[in-house]
Formats: structure tokens, sequence, C-alpha cells
């Protein structure tokens, strides 16, 4: 077993319909790797804490509402702030049949 950020054959939705869209953008372009991945979870979070600062009228108000994001669903796993920054669950994966697959 070990772990990685991004998978990107997971079978999770939300990760299926994130490489599709990022290889609609380009023909041919190669799947997104995990700093794609990281970079949209990234653009996520900013989403969710402007959405959720509306009408803040400072930086720090944008910042905290950063803090406070819970349990946010990216391609990269589920987000939560704590102690100052953003911890995520890693994906477990294994190797069956010389190929990389999610652990059960």
């Amino acid at each position: 077993f070990f772990v990685d950020t991004f998978f990107v054959e997971s079978a999770d939705a939300g990760v299926k319909k994130f490489v599709a869209d990022f290889q609609a953008i380009g023909s041919g372009q190669s799947p997104p790797t995990a700093m794609e991945a990281i970079a949209y979870d990234a653009a996520l979070l900013l989403k969710r804490a402007m959405q959720a600062a509306e009408g803040a009228s400072s930086r720090s108000d944008l910042r905290d509402r950063i803090a406070q994001i819970r349990d946010l669903q990216g391609v990269t796993g589920i987000l939560t702030h704590q102690d100052g920054h953003f911890a995520r669950r890693l994906r477990i994966l294994t190797v069956e049949e010389h190929k990389i697959k999610e652990a059960p």
C-alpha cells in the first residue's frame, strides 16, 4: 500500500468529471497530475471562501472565512482547515496485477 494526493483513475465521480473537463480543454492534452488537481482545489477553496464572505470589506474577513472551511469535497479529497493549514485525507493505493488501483 502507498498514498498519494490525487489518483487520475479514481472511481470518484468528481475526479472523473475533473479529468474529463481538463482533457476537453485541449484536444490530446495529457491527463491532469496532482499539481493541477491541487491548483483546482485551491481555486475551489477560494471560491467557497469568497461566497461565504459576500459583503466582506477586508482581507481579514476573507481570511476568517477561509479558516472556517470544513469538509470541502475537492478532487484531491475532503479538505478541512485546521491549525492554520488545510488537511486532506490521502488516497490509499495498491498495486494489483501490475496496475495501480485504489485500495478497498
